[in-house]
């Protein structure tokens, strides 16, 4: 069979048409259940095995990690099959070395988190191999490639004359009549400092500025990446400053900036930014890397900012074939920075760029493809498109309307576990989609009660456990001895009695002579840091262990140096301090473990194999929940979570004006526009059932608020519209005397235990219980008995 029978074999016509399109730039519309990857994959293939273009001449990238892997599955998966074709090849990956683990990245256990690391176990057997698919990975993975091999070459941001001081004005923002001594740069080694040591930074330097009435520093590092999003210096936002709070956040940023450099440290935003000023400022870096790629495909292109699309419109220059491949009525990033119009114009661009559309939707039943259609068709900044629903068996939506939030969680609780019980459903069948996070506590409270399995998506990662970072920063710091962030981590950590005002004199030292802490700890007893005699010993056998590390580590696996960092400083009985009960420090005792388990996936040594490790980690930026539980069970999470997902029943719960959509979007079309956009996603990951709630009231920030049902619900064709309203008449009837509870009873609850009744509203109550554990809770009148 030649290639292009077997193509029209597995895809149909409108994916034929895009996978074969080869010869221009072409923009993929591809609507939900279309099956994009499907058809990327195949495109890359085709190029492969028609067009004899190696792999390594392929640049495709996306958005997370797990996307990138399902794509590099695929590929290998796919790649026996093309090779039995009757197609003739000038040239073709040969690369046969052993191939690497993945597993499917749709489980949600721990296994799951595993497999989306790139040097995992066992990757699909297929004549390619992982190492021959280095350029399919996220915007961030393949830019710090980049960066690692060139951020030497990016100009430096700052120079000084005299002996540099972060908080003098003596280190300023290169200006062309200074006359510079030392150019402050990053070298290779440089590391990738996460959300947590940002703030950080941050913290310090707002306190170091008497500013923290006025800035928070997660505000500020918002602003910040908001800032970088934009490819705006500190210098062009000092510039532009209109206002004092303008000044501040600008004066932020560029202490910010200095502090790592000083520390030879990027945050996850740099891997972009500095990547599109390498490009700006080095037309011979930039011809390099255009030069390396044929073909250039862009997942998920309507979520691409500023700064992302840029990149892509320069790397694309020189092969003038790009694949931009997405969804506008999925463009539900706007306020996260994602720029929709660059994808509506892309022929200003790119002018020989062809449109294709991928307009049947596998994913979902007939009704419920209708359904988002209705909503959609709303919306004017978009691309015309006609979905078309390829399964049978149409349906209608439910929708409920109830008095309350409490009821509303109860009900759609129940009808999970009657679906559950008289279908042989799974629990995790079913997903509740909700607009805030705020809005899962009233479904935790009942799950709980029920007993019912659940989980919260992307709730508490892996990597954002204080054990897992307390080695992290071990390991981190013995890969770059600069890192003060990591060093301030670890140097009491077990308590080595090195208190904040010892810290602060070295800093206050290292800071005066440019030196890293480190450095400045090297100086004890020849300085004049005015530290004590046992505190100074203190501090030296710490520097000393750290040295005997730095001479070990390059002939230790990963996992052997974590085990000689987890017995030389007693890290298990240093939890059970800390922790004063033996089985929650095993628990967390057990994570280290599995970081070993992780690390021990690397069965090299020396410095490039920490690299690698350390890299894979600081990219993990879309990890599931870690596992821990029941695997079957009811998945929480908000909508813009469940972009990419489906499951057999979706809920959507909080659907009214005020909340969904959001009550400052009623005033902005753009902003409806993308609410309406969130909606529409909501209803495409359902397959096969659609459930819609509104409460009339419901309690938020401590008031009560009575919405209307969502105009999303009025957009709904009618005649595939189920209603039920289960306010029931004694909710507007309700007062104080028909109900049987009082504030200021005591009352017990057959999970929380007694408690006292603080407030009475609707059918809830606020309830401050008496074990300190539970707090203070709102719960469903129903579930408490008046002792």
């Amino acid at each position: 069979m030649n290639i292009h029978d077997y193509l029209k074999k597995q895809l149909n016509e409108e994916q034929y048409a895009a996978a074969t399109h080869i010869d221009s730039s072409s923009l993929i519309l591809a609507g939900a259940g279309a099956w994009k990857t499907r058809t990327l994959t195949y495109k890359i293939m085709y190029l492969i095995h028609h067009k004899s273009i190696t792999p390594q001449r392929i640049l495709a990238v996306t958005f997370t990690n797990k996307a990138a892997n399902e794509m590099k599955e695929r590929l290998i998966e796919l790649s026996d099959e093309f090779e039995a074709l009757d197609t003739e090849k000038e040239t073709k990956a040969d690369t046969k070395e052993a191939h690497n683990p993945i597993q499917s990245a749709e489980d949600e256990d721990f296994a799951a988190f595993l497999g989306a690391m790139k040097w995992s176990p066992k990757w699909p057997s297929g004549s390619l191999a992982p190492t021959d698919l280095q350029r399919v990975g996220t915007f961030h993975s393949i830019f710090l490639k980049i960066l690692k091999q060139d951020i030497e070459k990016l100009a430096p941001i700052y120079k000084t004359t005299t002996t540099p001081q972060v908080t003098s004005s003596t280190v300023g923002l290169l200006t062309p009549e200074k006359a510079p001594q030392r150019e402050f740069k990053w070298s290779k080694s440089f590391t990738i400092y996460d959300p947590s040591e940002c703030q950080s930074v941050i913290r310090a330097i707002i306190k170091d500025l008497g500013i923290q009435d006025h800035v928070k520093p997660k505000e500020a590092k918002i602003l910040i990446s908001k800032f970088k999003e934009k490819a705006l210096f500190p210098i062009d936002v000092l510039k532009t400053a209109m206002s004092d709070l303008d000044e501040k956040v600008g004066e932020i940023y560029d202490r910010y900036t200095k502090a790592l450099i000083k520390a030879n440290a990027l945050d996850f935003d740099d891997l972009l930014f500095l990547s599109y000023h390498l490009f700006k400022q080095s037309p011979n870096v930039l011809a390099k890397w255009q030069k390396k790629w044929d073909y250039i495909m862009v997942d998920e292109a309507q979520d691409t900012n500023q700064v992302q699309f840029d990149l892509m419109r320069m790397l694309s220059k020189e092969c003038n074939n790009v694949t931009l491949i997405g969804d506008d009525y999925q463009s539900i990033y706007g306020r996260r920075g994602a720029v929709m119009e660059n994808f509506l114009n892309v022929e200003k661009y790119w002018s020989d760029i062809v449109m294709h559309k991928l307009q049947i939707n596998y994913r979902s039943r007939p009704h419920i493809v209708a359904a988002g259609s209705a909503i959609i068709n709303n919306n004017s900044q978009q691309y015309e498109k006609e979905l078309r629903a390829h399964r049978k068996w149409d349906d209608t939506i439910k929708v409920f309307h109830y008095p309350d939030e409490y009821e509303e969680a109860s009900n759609t609780i129940e009808l999970i576990k009657k679906i559950h019980s008289d279908k042989n459903a799974k629990w995790w069948d079913f997903a509740i989609l909700y607009r805030t996070n705020s809005q899962s506590q009233v479904f935790e409270q009942l799950f709980v009660q029920e007993w019912i399995p659940y989980k919260i998506w992307w709730w508490f990662k892996f990597f954002d456990r204080k054990e897992i970072k307390d080695i992290m920063a071990y390991l981190r710091f013995l890969r770059n001895p600069q890192d003060d962030i990591s060093l301030k981590r670890i140097i009491n950590v077990p308590s080595r009695k090195i208190g904040k005002t010892t810290i602060g004199k070295i800093e206050e030292y290292a800071t005066v002579e440019n030196l890293s802490l480190f450095q400045a700890i090297d100086m004890l007893g020849t300085n004049n840091m005015w530290i004590n005699g046992p505190t100074t010993n203190r501090i030296l056998q710490f520097s000393t262990m750290i040295k005997l590390w730095l001479n070990v580590f390059p002939t230790l696996t990963p996992s052997k140096l974590i085990q000689r960092i987890i017995n030389d400083i007693k890290y298990h009985e240093y939890l059970i301090d800390e922790e004063g009960d033996k089985n929650a420090a095993d628990e967390k005792y057990e994570n280290i473990g599995q970081l070993i388990n992780l690390s021990s996936k690397i069965a090299d040594t020396g410095e490039p194999w920490l690299d690698l490790f350390l890299e894979d980690v600081s990219l993990m930026t879309d990890l599931v929940d870690d596992g821990a539980g029941t695997p079957d069970a009811v998945m929480l999470m908000t909508i813009h979570a469940s972009k990419g997902l489906e499951f057999p029943a979706i809920c959507i719960v909080g659907a009214e004006d005020g909340l969904f959509p959001s009550g400052r979007s009623s005033l902005d079309t753009r902003e409806l526009e993308e609410e309406r956009r969130l909606m529409y996603v909501a209803i495409t990951r359902a397959k096969d059932h659609l459930f819609i709630s509104h409460a009339y009231s419901r309690r938020q920030w401590w008031q009560m608020t009575y919405n209307p049902p969502s105009r999303f619900l009025r957009e709904l064709p009618s005649d595939i519209v189920k209603e039920y309203d289960l306010t029931g008449n004694y909710w507007w009837r309700w007062s104080a005397e028909a109900n049987p509870l009082q504030s200021g009873d005591m009352i017990s609850h057959k999970l929380f235990g007694d408690g006292l009744i603080v407030e009475l509203w609707s059918n809830a109550a606020i309830v401050k219980f008496d074990n300190p554990k539970y707090g203070i809770r709102k719960i469903p009148v129903r579930m408490l008995v008046r002792q």
